[in-house]
């Protein structure tokens, strides 16, 4: 036979059954807070993490703002650096120029003074006698010959006035052989391809007007190795006056 149990100790079962399920709902009230805390909280700092971002962002943008005008500046800069520079050697080339129509100029005047005597040291020359230079006024005979032959037609009008304009000419005698020669020379600082191609058919002109040997020669301070093979090529004698020397 089952006995029921005394009101009292019922009503102490009751009670402690009520404590029990208060004190879970509490639990749960207090977990439930503390997940709103927590959630408040991540809130808080996603909101200030974005707010750093932004701040961030927008730094970013400043200073990509500034290395783009920075950058803009440098371009503008090197603008400026490159028309300075054109500039720079323009006045250069202008300098450089008139510097070496001095030196040449100078370099001429001293040639056509020594010019008996260059040509016979380094040609084997005697008897040198100047026909014509910038310093020489030409012989009315030897400006007959250039007349009669254009005359005859054994060299043009355009042959005669080329050749009237050559820098020296020169009639001499091998100190070898003993013959009777012409030399046709150009001067120049630095000698070009110009002087070289000048200096040959002006040889050739007089060659038809004389009916000689005529030696084409050029004079100066220097000669680069390309046009010194030219200047061989073509049998150009090539004279390089060291004490003359641009």
């Amino acid at each position: 036979m089952v006995r029921a149990a005394p009101e009292g100790q019922i009503a102490v079962l009751d009670h402690a059954y009520d404590l029990s399920c208060d004190y879970r709902n509490s639990g749960e009230r207090l977990l439930m807070y503390n997940d709103a805390m927590t959630t408040a909280n991540d809130n808080e700092r996603l909101v200030a993490d974005v707010a750093d971002l932004k701040t961030g962002q927008a730094r970013l943008e400043e200073g990509q703002a500034e290395l783009r005008e920075g950058h803009a500046r440098l371009e503008a800069g090197q603008a400026e650096l490159r028309e300075g520079q054109t500039r720079l050697e323009e006045r250069m080339g202008r300098l450089e120029g008139t510097v070496g129509r001095l030196v040449g100029a100078e370099l001429e005047r001293e040639v056509h003074a020594n010019i008996v005597n260059i040509a016979s040291r380094e040609l084997g020359l005697n008897r040198v006698r100047i026909l014509q230079s910038k310093i020489v006024t030409r012989s009315p005979e030897f400006q007959d010959a250039i007349d009669d032959a254009e005359d005859q037609n054994r060299i043009t009008n355009e042959q005669g006035s080329h050749l009237e304009r050559a820098d020296v000419i020169l009639t001499a005698r091998r100190k070898d052989s003993r013959e009777t020669v012409h030399i046709v020379a150009e001067i120049s600082g630095l000698i070009g391809d110009r002087d070289i191609t000048r200096a040959r058919e002006r040889a050739d002109t007089l060659s038809a007007i004389k009916g000689t040997l005529v030696i084409p020669a050029v004079v100066g301070g220097n000669i680069a190795p390309p046009q010194r093979t030219a200047a061989d090529s073509q049998g150009v004698s090539i004279i390089i006056t060291p004490g003359l020397v641009p």
